[in-house]
């Protein structure tokens, strides 16, 4: 969370590396075909009085007509990393913006902010300023450090001609950047792939493009969050949206005081955790509601915890449609196994625990089959869930897995499928239950802190013997897990002989988050063969 403190301090953050290849391209496409078809919208925003040799050329909301464009809108990860900076729990399109500033365009962008030009009011907002070539600091946008804060608006003014074409002269306080001398200038080397995010209250400004700099194109995208809401103007805004909702849908049907929605303002990510319950939005949220210390302790003494009803409805809904939609490319993994899923130990009857086959059969749906923009991968990737799970767990350090199969997973549990008892090769295990069978069956039970960190003689004794008593029938210790549909468990498998008895009537599905204390973790070839039934993923650069 070091990136939104940072941002909601400081009014804009540097985020490095957060675009692949297929994106930038798609951008870089994008604005090609914008430079070829200006859209009625399109302006040349430069000042012929500074002696300028190229020309600042701005377009607006072109992702509407441009494919390459619309597919980057909605499937980049910003939009969630936007929700993020925002603390919001949703993050909408407010319109998209492409900034082209030709080699020798001397023509300064002066400093102001954004959102006084708009017609829509709210704090939660951000913008990513996002060049498709190395830009330096001589050439990088400049932002006033912490220029948000209060909430204070500047009169907005053309660029060119400096005039007060919005609100009426000295309703709002003129920005004077001579009495701004003393204050902090962010600003960053960006190489492809970098982005800037920031508020839209934060005052910012651009250097021109020298003749020996090549042409600077960027592209930017300004998102609101869950508080802004539409207010009409007597004065036309910039960017004026409204003809083109007029062209779409036959009318403007916005009203003061209305979220924006429909068809040029697409909501691109929702959030799909129960936040009334679990407010991951905020930076300490969690600590001030008291959930940490409570889940915390909980799994401390448990080895178990499960947070009912993490998921929206909602989300459930969604998350269990897209899963549906892959279930055809479930690959059923039916190999028995020992408890500790080794290959036992030859010095010991074939009859004793550590050798007794238990019986699995259990399908899978790998990470690289699931839809690209499914809910499931952007709750995988939400970064308050990681951190939620880290504090859970005590640790200081998290990373999701690096396996492009194994990472996040749906296992599929079909009438007559279990998995038998065993203990997990990693530590801890995070699992979202989505259907469960109403049967009875598919049930998970565990015994706790069976295995113990340091063994004597007569504690893998007394764990032999606790492991016969369980593979023979005996419940004794043994505790149910109660999850049901949109409920997150993390668990403690490594130390804790668990099971999932036999499915008896409708198929339980159960999306797996592998996470790991070391970054690059993933695994083995043979792991990946049993329960995917290939070693290499699908090759695919469009995920980000």
């Amino acid at each position: 969370m070091e990136d939104v403190d940072y941002y909601q301090k400081h009014g804009a953050v540097v985020l490095r590396n957060v675009l692949s290849s297929y994106e930038l391209n798609l951008v870089r496409d994008g604005i090609d075909q914008v430079l070829q078809n200006p859209s009625v919208r399109a302006i040349v925003a430069t000042n012929d009085d500074d002696d300028t040799t190229g020309q600042f050329f701005e377009d607006f909301n072109r992702w509407i007509d441009i494919p390459s464009l619309r597919t980057f809108i909605t499937g980049t990860r910003l939009s969630r990393i936007g929700a993020q900076l925002m603390q919001s729990s949703t993050a909408t399109l407010y319109h998209d913006h492409v900034l082209v500033k030709e080699q020798g365009t001397m023509t300064k962008t002066p400093y102001h902010q954004d959102q006084p030009y708009y017609d829509i009011v709210g704090s939660k907002t951000v913008s990513f300023w996002i060049p498709v070539k190395a830009v330096d600091e001589t050439t990088c946008l400049q932002l006033i450090d912490g220029s948000h804060l209060g909430g204070q608006w500047y009169c907005p003014r053309t660029f060119t001609t400096r005039e007060a074409k919005w609100f009426p002269p000295g309703s709002l306080p003129e920005f004077v950047p001579e009495d701004h001398t003393d204050s902090t200038i962010l600003r960053w080397t960006l190489q492809p792939g970098d982005c800037i995010a920031f508020h839209h209250l934060t005052v910012h400004g651009a250097p021109g493009v020298l003749s020996t700099h090549p042409r600077r194109p960027v592209y930017s995208l300004r998102l609101v969050g869950d508080d802004v809401t539409y207010e009409p103007r007597n004065w036309v805004p910039s960017p004026d949206l409204g003809p083109m909702l007029t062209l779409l849908l036959g009318n403007d049907p916005r009203q003061a005081g209305m979220p924006l929605s429909g068809p040029i303002f697409p909501t691109l990510f929702t959030c799909p955790v129960n936040l009334e319950t679990y407010p991951l939005t905020g930076s300490d949220a969690l600590v001030k509601a008291g959930l940490v210390s409570r889940l915390r302790a909980e799994y401390l003494v448990k080895g178990a915890v499960v947070l009912p009803h993490f998921l929206t409805s909602e989300a459930l809904r969604i998350m269990l449609e897209e899963v549906q939609s892959t279930l055809d490319m479930t690959y059923i993994s039916q190999e028995g196994h020992n408890v500790y899923l080794d290959g036992g130990d030859p010095t010991l009857p074939i009859d004793h625990p550590r050798n007794v086959c238990v019986r699995t059969v259990v399908g899978s749906v790998a990470y690289d089959l699931l839809p690209k923009h499914s809910l499931l991968r952007k709750l995988y990737a939400y970064e308050p869930l990681r951190l939620l799970i880290s504090c859970v767990l005590g640790l200081t350090t998290l990373h999701r897995n690096a396996d492009d199969i194994g990472c996040c997973t749906v296992n599929v549990f079909r009438p007559g499928d279990e998995q038998g008892f065993h203990y997990d090769e990693t530590m801890f295990s995070v699992t979202l239950m989505l259907t469960e069978d109403e049967g009875g069956g598919g049930l998970f039970d565990y015994f706790p802190n069976l295995r113990k960190k340091k063994v004597s003689l007569d504690e893998l004794t007394e764990e032999y013997r606790s492991i016969q008593q369980a593979l023979e029938g005996s419940t004794k210790g043994m505790v149910n897990l109660p999850i049901h549909p949109g409920s997150l468990a993390i668990f403690n498998g490594h130390y804790a002989l668990h099971r999932v008895s036999a499915v008896k009537s409708k198929t339980r599905l159960v999306a797996v988050l592998a996470f790991n204390e070391e970054a690059g973790v993933t695994n083995s070839e043979e792991v990946r063969e049993l329960f995917w039934g290939r070693r290499v993923a699908s090759p695919r650069d469009d995920i980000p």
